[in-house]
């Protein structure tokens, strides 16, 4: 019950921070279109303590359009005095509201959308595997098979076991991947929209290559293992297909450089309708010999899915 609760409060807080973003984003982009840019000074700091440190966010004046002189604290502060007082600074007002004003640095400006694009997907995750422990909470109270159970039996409880953390941690890989496209969109609307760019427009747009990067290794790794294991599955509870290999294809739509995998075609009759069953390998992609044609290899079948299968490479010619 307590991990459905975290994971429902975890959800409001993805969608309330997606929503509080797009909110965000828009209203920069207005605040955007209409500011005007003119250059203030640094007069002083406003210091904010907690239990400790100490935060200093600049006080800075600027005259108006219309000679109106405004002073503003600045929404970003740093743990140590980053101008000098008396140092011009540029700064971004809308002249029908000149309070609304904000130093013209990338933080300032886009603070609550890159807050916002780090939260909803943040918060999305943890709800996602708070929703998986609840669902998995059963099977893992449960508990496996006693140790006298069939073998069949156990190795298809430990490889669901480990399906569910593979999945559990594919989907972290997709969160991470979420985040780094929103902040790809969010540095695209930003170098789209802003004449003069703060160099710290490159830390969001490494953030998200690196996010991308990480996912696309993440989810690759996945399915290696993921493969690896079914395998290792149907070696264990799998039921053996003698077949023959008919053919060596190339497989066009795929290389590396130069490289082009092959695969191996094999067939065999299924005993009850009397049909010809087709099978092909996995990629290969070292050279095959043209004389493995009507050599003999075992099919792995799965008994309750006979599509899902596996050629066994390692008993090729072998009888």
């Amino acid at each position: 019950m307590m991990l459905k609760a975290g994971a429902l409060l975890f959800l409001v807080l993805a969608i309330a921070s997606a929503v509080g973003g797009v909110i965000a984003t828009r209203n920069t982009i207005d605040f955007l279109d209409e500011a005007q840019r003119t250059t203030g000074i640094v007069t002083g700091y406003d210091a904010q303590r907690d239990s400790d440190s100490v935060a200093y966010y600049p006080k800075i004046r600027f005259s108006s359009g219309s000679g109106e002189e405004i002073e503003f604290v600045s929404d970003s502060g740093s743990n140590s005095k980053s101008y000098e007082v008396g140092e011009p600074i540029e700064v971004l007002y809308r002249p029908q509201d000149p309070k609304d004003a904000r130093r013209s640095r990338f933080l300032d400006v886009w603070f609550l959308t890159v807050a916002a694009a780090i939260a909803a997907p943040t918060c999305g995750l943890a709800a996602f595997i708070f929703f998986r422990m609840a669902r998995s909470g059963a099977t893992v109270r449960a508990g496996p098979p006693s140790l006298g159970a069939d073998p069949g039996t156990l190795a298809q409880w430990n490889v669901g076991l480990t399906s569910g953390h593979e999945k559990l941690y594919q989907g972290m890989a997709y969160a991470v991947a979420a985040t780094g496209v929103i902040l790809l969109t969010v540095t695209a609307v930003v170098v789209a929209t802003s004449d003069d760019l703060d160099p710290l427009i490159a830390i969001p747009g490494l953030l998200a290559v690196g996010s991308l990067l990480a996912a696309k290794k993440t989810v690759t790794d996945v399915r290696r293992n993921t493969t690896t294991r079914a395998k290792r599955a149907l070696r264990e509870t799998g039921q053996p297909v003698p077949a023959n290999v008919i053919a060596v294809t190339e497989v066009d739509t795929l290389s590396v450089g130069e490289a082009q995998p092959h695969r191996l075609i094999a067939e065999d009759v299924d005993p009850k309708s009397g049909q010809t069953r087709r099978f092909e390998s996995d990629y290969i992609w070292h050279a095959v010999s043209p004389d493995v044609v009507d050599q003999p290899v075992t099919v792995w079948l799965r008994p309750d899915r006979t599509d899902r299968y596996w050629v066994d490479l390692e008993t090729l010619g072998k009888t």
